[in-house]
């Protein structure tokens, strides 16, 4: 909730601070989701797949105290090129103990329309820039270079920008918040509850589930139009 209240506080993004479009939350050290606020669901897990998908190349992206990776490539961990994310791990005493991840829809990420919505698209590349993964703030600094590419691409520059300044904002609260629950509790402590959360989810679900009656289920829905 904390992590919410700085994101909203510096966007200048209708897109977040009315229509409530991002996530924020916490994940373990090996990028399995822990716990969220009460926003859009569906776009914890994509988060996680940044994470590992950053921890599974250790060359390419090694991480340090202080660093913060950005993406938002859907081939990689996005639900489309406008949700653009970022990730940072948490250390204590030289250890990751939590990565926290935000995500928010960007109004316009470039491509062949404006709001990078482009139904007429025959590419991935007509939809918008597309980032797999830089590590846009080093141990603490911001990448300008890597910015203003970024920016460059988007038809609201200032806007993307002040929203990638508000996700660097939400991962220094949880960072410093989490640095506290640890000071106060013990690392292994945090640790253990993040798993304890996860292990109660997922009893929860497979009560739920062995609740539902065997069969099979049919939905219709449909397209408002073609596209086109």
């Amino acid at each position: 909730e904390e992590m919410r209240i700085a994101l909203q506080s510096v966007s200048g993004s209708p897109t977040v601070t009315d229509a409530s479009d991002f996530f924020t939350g916490l994940f373990l050290p090996d990028g399995a989701f822990a716990s969220m606020g009460f926003q859009v669901t569906y776009q914890a897990p994509v988060v996680g797949y940044l994470v590992r998908h950053i921890l599974n190349d250790p060359r390419k992206y090694p991480v340090r105290p202080g660093d913060m990776f950005l993406g938002n490539d859907p081939y990689v961990g996005a639900l489309h090129q406008n949700d653009v994310q970022m990730a940072g791990p948490i250390f204590i005493d030289g250890e990751i103990v939590a990565w926290a991840g935000v995500e928010a829809h960007e109004t316009d990420v470039g491509g062949m329309d404006f709001a990078s919505w482009s139904p007429k698209a025959r590419d991935v590349r007509q939809e918008g820039f597309r980032v797999p993964c830089i590590k846009l703030v080093e141990e603490g600094h911001l990448r300008e270079d890597f910015l203003d590419v970024i920016l460059t691409a988007s038809r609201l520059p200032a806007q993307l920008g002040l929203d990638i300044r508000a996700f660097m904002a939400t991962i220094n609260v949880a960072q410093d918040r989490i640095s506290a629950l640890c000071k106060r509790y013990g690392s292994k402590t945090v640790l253990s509850v993040m798993r304890r959360m996860i292990d109660a989810s997922e009893a929860r679900t497979r009560a739920r589930i062995r609740e539902l009656p065997d069969g099979v289920f049919r939905a219709a829905d449909y397209l408002e139009h073609d596209g086109h």
